[in-house]
């Protein structure tokens, strides 16, 4: 895919761009990643802190120690 697009930088011709924009979309509906490279940017918007590794590690083992609570307690029943 990146070698369509250098093709087509040097002539700018809208219908290049055209075409293989629509090949982009084609892949990236029928789910072919291949073609359709996922952009790392598409899911900066999901992203609402940047906290410490050791707060992420803090979060995961009280998140864990939820679920096994939660998992005694319902074996306890």
């Amino acid at each position: 895919m990146a070698n369509q697009y250098l093709k087509i930088l040097p002539r700018q011709r809208f219908e290049d761009v055209k075409a293989v924009a629509a090949e982009y979309a084609a892949a990236k509906a029928a789910g072919n990643f291949d073609i359709a490279a996922v952009i790392a940017g598409e899911a900066v918007g999901l992203i609402h802190d940047i906290p410490p590794a050791a707060e992420i590690v803090d979060r995961i083992v009280t998140e864990a120690g939820q679920i096994l609570n939660g998992r005694r307690n319902s074996f306890a029943a």
